[in-house]
């Protein structure tokens, strides 16, 4: 019948039904204590492995073709410590723990069970794992607990100490493979490849006549710069020249080849005839030099002042007296034909000049068309020199990075160091008596407990007085408790 779920009734069921609480409890109570009395005590060993994160003298694992995982700070040593975890519970380290103590001395009973050796070694690893070996991490660090159980302590601790060697041994296996002879393969190789590709580009080079684009490109363009600096120069010169000559042909057509000559002071006439030729080319070079030099220029005031000169000669010389006057060939109509041959003689030599240069300036622009063309060859030969030497510097890298992990190995270095030894345990650790001790009487209690409220559940007879006010509908004035003996004097 339902029952109402207040301290004073629950007492009251318990007490009533104490019989079959302490029957269920106590059967607990008695259970856990021979299982206490009949269990095999099992002894644990215990050890400390620190995994050293990022050690300077630990080479670390490279897989080819692979790039690190964008892992840091606790993630990082997270992954590092699971890893070493998957290690030491792996299939290799327990078969080697197992095989270096003695299945015989480890696990009689597998053995004795088992059909055959490898059904026995298969058992014999699964109870290992699974059951007696328990590995943790210790709070916020890098620190492996290792717990090893088994029913002898020496046996305890002689199975972790093979568990650490195999530990070790695993682990430098396991993250550092130097592949020294693989890699010593591909670095001749490399150098193979690198050889060819310098080869094919001295070969290009030589053909092409071009050492380098870059250099060629630079003594090009100084090149080009100094032929049309060339240029401008020849072409002033040949304007500057056609200039005079034009002048000449002028002052030339206005001068007569004959003159009068004097028959007496001809050194007088001959100093005039002087005079006014300087005085003609003076004004000719300074008719050039004006169409050639702007005002101001250091060269067209020189040749102003010597025709100032040329002036003050003629002006000179004309103040001189004359007697008799002869005629006779025209000194000044002679010079001015030489200074025009001249004249001409320099123009024709800067266009010559000008032609050359132009000429060179043309070949150079070819030439720069021709590296243009070429260009894209040399850089492919260029690029396939420069990935031959970059895969031989890592390489060659890696094979040195190789050799000092094969070196470490050797040595027995790893990234493991053990901060505690294997312990020689003194105590059992297994069966833990308290514990089950308490477990017992805890779940007597709730057991026995909950056998009462069944019980009370299923008994339609109405024995608590909340009970009696609901299915009868009358109040209850007092209650008496239950005696049997005086039911029985009664009777």
């Amino acid at each position: 019948m339902p029952i109402q779920m207040s301290p004073q009734n629950v007492m009251r069921i318990l007490l009533e039904r104490k019989r079959a609480f302490l029957t269920i409890s106590g059967t607990i109570v008695f259970a856990a204590l021979v299982y206490l009395l009949t269990a095999t005590k099992l002894y644990e060993s215990y050890a400390a492995v620190l995994v050293q994160i990022g050690g300077q003298d630990i080479a670390s694992p490279v897989v080819e073709g692979t790039a690190p995982a964008a892992q840091t700070g606790s993630d990082l040593a997270k992954a590092i410590v699971n890893s070493q975890i998957s290690v030491v519970e792996s299939v290799d380290v327990v078969r080697a723990v197992i095989e270096k103590v003695g299945l015989a001395r480890l696990y009689p009973k597998i053995l004795a069970a088992a059909d055959t050796p490898e059904e026995a070694m298969n058992d014999a690893i699964d109870r290992f794992v699974n059951k007696d070996l328990d590995v943790r991490v210790a709070k916020e660090s890098t620190v492996l607990k290792l717990a090893l159980l088994n029913p002898e302590p020496d046996l305890a601790q002689e199975a972790m100490d093979a568990l650490l060697d195999a530990f070790m041994h695993q682990q430098a296996a396991a993250t550092r493979q130097p592949r020294l002879n693989f890699l010593n393969e591909q670095l001749d190789n490399l150098g193979k490849q690198v050889d060819e590709a310098q080869n094919a580009m001295l070969e290009y080079r030589r053909k092409t006549a071009i050492g380098s684009l870059d250099l060629e490109r630079q003594l090009m363009l100084k090149q080009r710069d100094d032929i049309e600096h060339s240029i401008s120069e020849s072409l002033a010169s040949a304007t500057g020249a056609r200039a005079r000559e034009a002048a000449l042909t002028a002052a030339l057509a206005k001068t007569p080849d004959t003159i009068q000559l004097a028959d007496e002071n001809d050194a007088t006439l001959r100093d005039r005839g002087d005079a006014i030729a300087r005085l003609a080319v003076a004004e000719a070079r300074y008719k050039v030099a004006q169409q050639t030099y702007t005002p101001g220029n250091v060269l067209l005031s020189d040749t102003k002042a010597q025709l100032d000169l040329a002036r003050a000669d003629y002006a000179r010389a004309a103040g001189g007296s004359s007697a008799r006057v002869r005629t006779g060939v025209n000194t000044v109509y002679q010079t001015l034909q030489t200074a025009l041959q001249s004249a001409q003689a320099e123009a024709s030599a800067a266009e010559a000049a000008l032609a050359q240069w132009r000429t060179q300036l043309a070949q150079i622009n070819q030439r720069a068309d021709h590296l243009n063309e070429i260009e894209g060859d040399m850089l492919k030969l260029q690029r396939r020199l420069d990935v031959a030497t970059q895969d031989y510097t890592t390489y060659l890298g890696r094979a040195e990075a190789a050799r000092i992990s094969n070196d470490l190995n050797n040595a027995q270095i790893t990234s493991l160091a053990v901060i505690q030894k294997a312990t020689l345990p003194l105590k059992p650790a297994r069966p833990k008596k308290k514990l089950i001790l308490a477990i017992a009487i805890v779940a007597g209690a709730l057991a026995g407990a909950a056998w009462c409220f069944l019980l009370e559940l299923l008994d339609d007879r109405i024995s608590l007085s909340p009970s009696f006010d609901e299915v009868m509908g009358i109040p209850v004035l007092a209650t008496l408790p239950y005696a049997k003996r005086s039911v029985a004097r009664l009777r």
